[in-house]
């Protein structure tokens, strides 16, 4: 009764951390990528969290960069033809309006 008590909690102690592996690499998987992986244990698990955390915020920067290239213009800083229709849009609420513009020239 003794040994099957310690290979369960054995058994718990070494699956704990591999269920939190796989629930962060499911919500990296989603798009989520803002909970850090926390193993209390060290080894192979407490790496595997380490490298899993590193990749969540590299995916995260990448991700912010690419958004960000594909809204605003690289010299000037302003938004772009995407960037200006998704600023309209959140504006207006999908209401119709008139956008006028002028071009002024010496």
């Amino acid at each position: 009764a003794v040994t099957i008590g310690c290979s369960l909690l054995l058994a718990r102690r070494m699956s704990d951390p591999v269920r939190r592996l796989i629930t962060a690499a499911r919500q990296i998987e989603v798009g989520q990528y803002d909970t850090p992986v926390e193993i209390q244990h060290g080894g192979d698990l407490a790496r595997l969290g380490t490298a899993l955390n590193l990749m969540q915020s590299r995916i995260r920067e990448r991700e912010e960069r690419i958004r960000r290239q594909a809204f605003v213009d690289p010299l000037t800083e302003l938004p772009n033809r995407l960037g200006l229709e998704a600023r309209l849009a959140d504006l207006t609420d999908g209401q119709a309006f008139t956008l006028v513009l002028f071009e002024l020239v010496d």
